[in-house]
C-alpha cells in the first residue's frame, strides 16, 4: 500500500451528503474497486472515493493515488514519481489505460498546482500528462462525482479497463502477498544473523586511544569483553549494569606519536577476526570482510580523523562488518543542501560498487550501515512547500527510485561517550521496560498507538511498567524516576511537542525532565524529539548525554503516521529477531515509507535478546595482559603517598562495579583522613570528581556531612559542588554540609548552571536547593549580588522560581 498524503485534511463535508451519495450509487454499475493506498476500509475518506469509482466508468474501477506534492517542484516531477510506483514489477500487470486520479488536499501544493485547496487530478495512464483538474464545490458530493465521471469518461471511455491478472477485492492480494513473502524472507534472513559472540566476565579500561587498540586486540571469532576509557560518568554506568567478576586498567607508556592511521584500524580488525594479513592494497577491508564465512550485512563508515573512529572499529569486529573510511563533510548540527547529501549519497555508493558488493536491496550482502564519524545529521529536501528538515541518515541509504537498500545508524559524541555506546550495544540487554503514553486509547488515529498491546507482549520476556493516559503525567514520570533511571533499559514515550518540550496527561516536561540514566534504550513517538540532538538542552541530547546508548525520534514534523506503533516494533525485534533499526521502520509501499524524517542513533545492528548468554570466565591471564587488577581500597590511607597516591579509577570504579558498601565506607573514611593541602593538582582534581561520585552512592547513609565539609578545604570543590547538582543523593548531600560560604554556593550554582542544567533549576528538588541556599546566604546583598550575576550570565537557563527562591 502506499502511503497518505503529507497533509490530509477531511472533506469540509456533512456526513447526510456521503450517506446520500452512496445511496445514489449503490444501485447503479458493478461493484467498484479502489486500489491504491485509500482501499482500506477504515480510511475515512473510503465511502466517498467508493462512490467515485462508480462513477468512473463502465466497469467501475479507477486508481486512486496520493500525491506528495510537498516534496517536488514541479508537476512534471509531480506525476513521473507517483507514475513510477506503478510501474514496478509487482505493480506492472495493473494498468491498461485506466486514468490515475491524483487526491490533493496540500494548499500551498495546490496552489503551484493551479488547483484550489481540496481538488482531484486526473492523469494519463503514463503519467506524463494532466488531463484534468477538478475543483471541490462547496460541499456538493455529487457536484464532485459529476465533474469526475465527466473528465474520467472523455478520457478513458470504454477502452479503460484493468488486466486479468488485477483481483477483485477491495485492497490488491498481489500487494499482499508481496508483504507476506517479504516478512517470511526477512525472518529467515534475521534468523541467519550470526550469533552475538561469547563475552568473557572482564571489563579492561584504558586511558589512551593506543591502550584501547592494544586492548581490544585481544578480542578473537571465540570471545570478546568490554573495552571503556576511563572517566567519571559513563563508566561507572556501564560496571554497575555489567557486573563483571574482574576490572583491568591497561596503562600504556607515553609515546612518540599516539597518531591514529587507516593501517592501524585495518591491521587491528583482521586480527580480531581471523582474516590478519589479508588485508593489503590489493584486498582492502571491504573485500577481506567479503571472505569473513560468519560476517554480518553491514559496514561501519568512519575516519581516523574523527574522536568516534575507535567505537566504530569496536562495532565492526564485534559484529563482524566491514570498515569504509570517508572523510566528513560538515558538522553533524549542520543541515546541509539537496546536492550536497546526494553528493555524500553517491560516494558511498561509488565505494560498494568499486568493492563489488551487492548492496542495491534489502536482504543483500549489505543491509546495515554505521555512520562512526561526524557526518550531517540534515538535509535540505528539494521541496517547494516543505521547508522542514529531513534526514540525512535515512536519504544515504536509498535508491534513486527511493526504495531502502540498508537501515542506518549513527554514534554520538567524542571518544569515551562513543565507545560507551559501542560497549553498551554489545555487551548489555535491557531487563526491566517502561511503557509512558499520554496518547488516548479512546479515538483515532492515537489509539492505534495504545502501548498495552506492547505491555502484555513485553510481559513474556521482561519486567514492565505502563503508565497510560490519564496516568501518564508529569509529576508521575517525576517521581518514577526520582531525579535518576535506575531501573528501565528499555524506555518508549508517546507523546507529542518539540526539540525541548512533551507533553504529558497533565503538565508539559522539558528536558530537564531527562535525569541521570543507567545504559538505556530510548524511542519517542513524538514530532521533532531529536530534532537538536547536539544541543544538550534538547529531548535527544539529553538523553543522550545522561547515559541512552540508543535513542530513535524525529528531526522535524514527521505526522504519527510515519511511526511503526510500539507495539509491532517490539515484536518484530525479539519474535522475528530483527535488529532495533528495521523494526522502526515502515516497509516499501506502507506509509511513509520514503526518505522521511525519523532518525536513528545507536548500532543498527543491535537486537533484544532477552534470555542473557553465559559469560565465560574472566582470561586468567589476564593481570599479565592488562595490568593490575582493580582491588578494593585497603585499611590504610591511599592517598598517604601524595604524588603516589593511587589514581581515581583504581579505587573508585572497582566498588561501582559491584556496587559494595563495604567499599565505598573504606573510601569515605579515605576521604576524611585527607589533607589536601599535600597533593599535587591532578591528584587533587581526580579527588574532587571522587568526592563527588562517592556522595553520589553513599546517598542512602546520613553519614555524608564530614565528606562534604572536608570538601570546603580544597580550592577545587565547588567543581564537585557542580557536578553534586546534576544528581539527586549529590544534591542531598550538598543540602546536608549547610555549608555557610556564600561564594563557594554561588560559583557552584554557576558552574552547575554552565553544565546544562537548564531553564527549569527551580523544578522539584530544584526549588528545595533554591530555598536552602537561600537560607545559606543570609546575607541580603549577597543574595542580590548572585541574582544579578545569573541574570546577567545565564539569561535562558535560570528560571523566575529559582530567583523568587533566593529572594
Amino acid at each position: 500500500m502506499l502511503r497518505k498524503p503529507v497533509a490530509l485534511r477531511p472533506l469540509p463535508l456533512h456526513p447526510l451528503f456521503t450517506l446520500l451519495t452512496l445511496l445514489f450509487f449503490l444501485s447503479a454499475g458493478p461493484r467498484a474497486q479502489i486500489l491504491g493506498p485509500y482501499a482500506d476500509p477504515a480510511y475515512h475518506w473510503q465511502p466517498t472515493l467508493a462512490a467515485a469509482a462508480k462513477a468512473a466508468g463502465k466497469d467501475g474501477r479507477i486508481v486512486i493515488y496520493s500525491v506528495l506534492t510537498t516534496s517536488l517542484r514541479d508537476q512534471a516531477q509531480w506525476l513521473a514519481l507517483e507514475a513510477d510506483l506503478w510501474k514496478r514489477p509487482e505493480l506492472a500487470n495493473l494498468l491498461s489505460g485506466v486514468p490515475l486520479v491524483a487526491l490533493n488536499s496540500h494548499a500551498k501544493a495546490n496552489k503551484k498546482l493551479g488547483l484550489p485547496q481540496f481538488g482531484f487530478a486526473v492523469a494519463a495512464a503514463d503519467g506524463k500528462s494532466i488531463l484534468a483538474k477538478i475543483e471541490f464545490q462547496g460541499s456538493s458530493n455529487v457536484g464532485i462525482l459529476d465533474r469526475l465521471r465527466s473528465a474520467l469518461g472523455k478520457h478513458a471511455g470504454t477502452k479503460a479497463t484493468l488486466s486479468p491478472q488485477v483481483p477483485t477485492t477491495s485492497i490488491p492480494e498481489l500487494l499482499r502477498a508481496r508483504i507476506r513473502e517479504r516478512k517470511l524472507k526477512a525472518r529467515d534472513y534475521w534468523q541467519k544473523l550470526p550469533a552475538p559472540r561469547p563475552t568473557r566476565n572482564q571489563v579492561v579500561v584504558v586511558n589512551d586511544a593506543r591502550g584501547f587498540l592494544d586492548a581490544i586486540s585481544g578480542w578473537s571469532r571465540e570471545s570478546i569483553y568490554p573495552v571503556l576509557f576511563a572517566d567519571s560518568r559513563y563508566l561507572p554506568k556501564f560496571l554497575r549494569q555489567f557486573q563483571a567478576s574482574k576490572v583491568w586498567i591497561k596503562r600504556t607508556k607515553r609515546r612518540a606519536s599516539t597518531q591514529i592511521t587507516e593501517e592501524h584500524l585495518l591491521s587491528t580488525w583482521a586480527q580480531c577476526c581471523g582474516v590478519e594479513g589479508v588485508v593489503t592494497e590489493e584486498l582492502p577491508g571491504l573485500e577481506a570482510w567479503r571472505k569473513l564465512p560468519d560476517r554480518s550485512p553491514g559496514v561501519v563508515v568512519t575516519s581516523v580523523s574523527d574522536p568516534m573512529c575507535l567505537a566504530g572499529l569496536a562495532l565492526a569486529i564485534g559484529r563482524r562488518q566491514g570498515l569504509i573510511f570517508m572523510p566528513p563533510v560538515a558538522k553533524p548540527a549542520q543541515m546541509i543542501q539537496f546536492d550536497a547529501a546526494l553528493a555524500l549519497r553517491k560516494t558511498l555508493s561509488d565505494r560498494l560498487d568499486a568493492a563489488q558488493i551487492e548492496w542495491d536491496q534489502l536482504y543483500d550482502e549489505l543491509d546495515f550501515v554505521t555512520l562512526a564519524c561526524a557526518q550531517p545529521y540534515r538535509y535540505q529536501n528539494r521541496s517547494y512547500a516543505d521547508k522542514t528538515p529531513f534526514a540525512l541518515d535515512d536519504f544515504l541509504t536509498r535508491r534513486e527510485d527511493e526504495l531502502r537498500w540498508a537501515h542506518t545508524g549513527r554514534l554520538y559524541g567524542d571518544t569515551t561517550r562513543a565507545v560507551y555506546q559501542a560497549m553498551c550495544s554489545l555487551f548489555l540487554q535491557p531487563a526491566r521496560s517502561l511503557l509512558f503514553s499520554r496518547y488516548s486509547k479512546n479515538s483515532q488515529p492515537w489509539k492505534t498507538y495504545d502501548t498495552a498491546g506492547a505491555k502484555s507482549f513485553l510481559a513474556k520476556h521482561l519486567a514492565v511498567e505502563e503508565y497510560s493516559h490519564p496516568k501518564a503525567t508529569r509529576d508521575q514520570w517525576q517521581q518514577l524516576f526520582a531525579q535518576e533511571n535506575g531501573r528501565w533499559g528499555l524506555v518508549h514515550v508517546n507523546s507529542s511537542g518539540g526539540a525541548r518540550t512533551w507533553s504529558t496527561s497533565k503538565g508539559k516536561a522539558d528536558y530537564d525532565d531527562i535525569f541521570e540514566t543507567l545504559p538505556c534504550i530510548v524511542s519517542y513517538t513524538h514530532s521533532g524529539s531529536a530534532a537538536a540532538p547536539y544541543d544538550a538542552d534538547s529531548i535527544a541530547g539529553r538523553w543522550l548525554e545522561r547515559g541512552a546508548y540508543i535513542f530513535f525520534g524525529s528531526c522535524s514534523e514527521p505526522y504519527l503516521d510515519a511511526f511503526v506503533p510500539i507495539d509491532i516494533v517490539y515484536k518484530r525485534a525479539i519474535s522475528e529477531g530483527a535488529p532495533l533499526a528495521s523494526c522502526f521502520r515502515w516497509p516499501a509501499g506502507l506509509k511513509r515509507w520514503r526518505p522521511w524524517k525519523l532518525a536513528y542513533f545507536g548500532d543498527p545492528l543491535r537486537r533484544l535478546l532477552p534470555k542473557r548468554s553465559p559469560r565465560l570466565p574472566a582470561m586468567p591471564d589476564g593481570t599479565k595482559q592488562f595490568g593490575p587488577e582493580l582491588g578494593h581500597a585497603g585499611r590504610k590511607n591511599p592517598f598517604a603517598r601524595g604524588k603516589a597516591a593511587r589514581p581515581l579509577e583504581t579505587l573508585l570504579f572497582p566498588a561501582l562495579a559491584k556496587d559494595k558498601p563495604p567499599s565505598l565506607r573504606t573510601l569515605m573514611t579515605a576521604l576524611k583522613k585527607l589533607k589536601p593541602g599535600k597533593l599535587d593538582a591532578k591528584l587533587a582534581s581526580d579527588w574532587a570528581d571522587l568526592l563527588a561520585l562517592t556522595l553520589r552512592h553513599t546517598a542512602l547513609s546520613d553519614k555524608v556531612d564530614k565528606p562534604v565539609e572536608a570538601a570546603s578545604k580544597v580550592k577545587l570543590h565547588s567543581r564537585a559542588l557542580s557536578l553534586a547538582l546534576h544528581d539527586r543523593a549529590l544534591r542531598l548531600a550538598y543540602l546536608a554540609a549547610k555549608s555557610k560560604d556564600s561564594a563557594q554556593i554561588s560559583s557552584a550554582l554557576e558552574l552547575a548552571l554552565k553544565a546544562q542544567l537548564g531553564s527549569r533549576l527551580a523544578g522539584t528538588t530544584g526549588a528545595v536547593l533554591a530555598t536552602r541556599l537561600s537560607a545559606a546566604i543570609p546575607n541580603a546583598k549577597e543574595r542580590k549580588s548572585l541574582i544579578t550575576r545569573l541574570r546577567k550570565q545565564h539569561p535562558a537557563k535560570t528560571s523566575a522560581a529559582l530567583l523568587k527562591a533566593l529572594r
